[in-house]
């Protein structure tokens, strides 16, 4: 099937360089229609046998957007060799269209509602939480949430809750707390329309490189107000 795939590929591409009279005159139109539709069939025939599954997301503005759903919505936080995944950006009907394994239909929905313009910050948040889990690399979180709109580091008392430390501390040693017992923290920012954010705070203590640091807290709320921080379910 893959073959197919990528035969109709290099056909068009050939018929692109060699022009439209061109490539009729040698076959080259023909024969990619013909690859593109033996696709088609065998790929209803894998989404029939429950081999693959069609997945569908409605996108607002979606001709504005079109480019960035394409290239980083729908990133996976690892990649198998062999895996199929198909992606149709239907710009006039707001759709996009993934065709993948069964195994990944889950991963693409919470994808999608961190991604959605349309998801409330708490489901972004819910899914960003089950996307990167506690542990997650800031290399690993980054690659599939995106890049954040800021990054900070902060230093904190070593029983303060990292989401209340970037509202306190900067990066100088808390008052009263030494160098071995303060918390080093670097938080990724992620903003939202309304001043509305989450945040993803890595331990930046024992890790040589600042992609490698672990995760250890992640919350939402609004900028510069304590009150309205609130914790994804899987952090309580």
């Amino acid at each position: 099937m893959r073959r197919y795939r990528n035969l109709s590929s290099k056909l068009d591409s050939l018929e692109h360089l060699l022009g439209e009279d061109a490539a009729n005159f040698l076959g080259a139109h023909r024969l990619e229609k013909w690859y593109s539709q033996k696709w088609d069939v065998e790929v209803e025939a894998m989404i029939r046998s429950g081999n693959l599954v069609r997945l569908q997301f409605p996108v607002t503005n979606l001709v504005i957007r079109r480019e960035e759903v394409a290239g980083e919505w729908f990133r996976l936080p690892e990649h198998s060799e062999g895996d199929v995944e198909i992606m149709g950006v239907d710009a006039v009907s707001n759709l996009v269209t993934i065709i993948c394994r069964p195994k990944y239909a889950p991963i693409f929905g919470t994808l999608f509602q961190w991604r959605s313009p349309d998801s409330s910050l708490r489901q972004r948040a819910e899914a960003a939480a089950q996307l990167a889990p506690r542990g997650a690399t800031r290399r690993g979180a980054e690659r599939i949430l995106g890049l954040p709109t800021r990054c900070a580091r902060f230093r904190a008392p070593f029983a303060a809750d990292p989401a209340y430390a970037p509202l306190a501390n900067d990066f100088g040693l808390p008052e009263g707390t030494s160098e071995g017992e303060a918390q080093n923290l670097w938080c990724d920012f992620y903003d939202f329309p309304g001043g509305e954010y989450v945040c993803f705070c890595f331990d930046a203590k024992n890790s040589k490189w600042s992609v490698d640091l672990p995760l250890v807290r992640v919350w939402f709320g609004h900028t510069n107000d304590a009150q309205t921080i609130r914790f994804p379910k899987n952090e309580h």
